[in-house]
This record gives structure tokens, C-alpha cells and sequence, in this order.
């Protein structure tokens, strides 16, 4: 388990299938309304948002990760929840986990972030 600063770090997963069509202005939104919001909160450390093709619709899972007080970030969070029913038509499911390790290298193969 990670841990940063004397906290558990969280990851908050967010799951939603959406069409195809909507997928750019969904993204679009979470970039200009969404992300501001986390961004505010001093607890947040980062998000990830993939893609997986499901014939006609598209799955999407949204990672954010938080250090720890998961509880000051619910507001926002449904909000988020809100914002991809509006857009989709249906209820994202939502999990939370700890975070246990985790790595990212850039394109390059320079610049490497790990966590563990």
C-alpha cells in the first residue's frame, strides 16, 4: 500500500459506456468543468481516463487519484457522476480502492513516475 505524507493514497474509479458519437464532448467536458473542480481540492493527485471499443458504444473508465479524504472530494465526485448521466443516459458505476504501486514512463522513455 502506498502511502504519501502519513495518508493511504485512493483511487476513485468512475465506469460508464457511452456512444460513440459523444464520446469527444463527454472528454471535453470533464477537461472544462470537472477537472477545475479537482484541481481546486488540495487533496487530489491526478486522473486517468481510458477507452475500451464495445461494438456500438464505447466503455470509459475514469481513475482519479487522491491522497486519502476521499470525503472532501464526494461533492465533486457527484457531480462528475451527474455530468455522465446527463451526457449518457445512464449511471456510471463508481469503486475506490488503494492504491498498492504503480509506474508511467512518457513517450520518450526518459521521464519515469513510480509509485510504490
Amino acid at each position: 500500500m502506498f502511502q504519501c505524507a502519513n495518508a493511504i493514497m485512493k483511487c476513485r474509479e468512475l465506469t460508464f459506456y457511452i456512444d460513440p458519437n459523444l464520446l469527444d464532448a463527454s472528454m471535453t467536458r470533464v477537461v472544462d468543468e470537472v477537472l477545475p473542480r479537482f484541481l481546486g481540492l488540495s487533496h487530489f493527485r491526478g486522473y486517468v481516463a481510458l477507452e475500451s471499443d464495445h461494438g456500438s458504444r464505447r466503455k470509459v473508465i475514469v481513475l482519479s487519484f487522491w491522497n486519502d479524504h476521499l470525503e472532501e472530494s464526494e461533492a465533486a465526485s457527484l457531480a462528475f457522476v451527474d455530468a455522465v448521466f446527463e451526457v449518457t443516459g445512464t449511471n456510471p458505476t463508481r469503486q475506490t480502492f488503494e492504491l498498492l504501486s504503480g509506474m508511467l514512463i512518457d513517450f520518450n522513455g526518459e521521464n519515469r513516475i513510480e509509485i510504490s
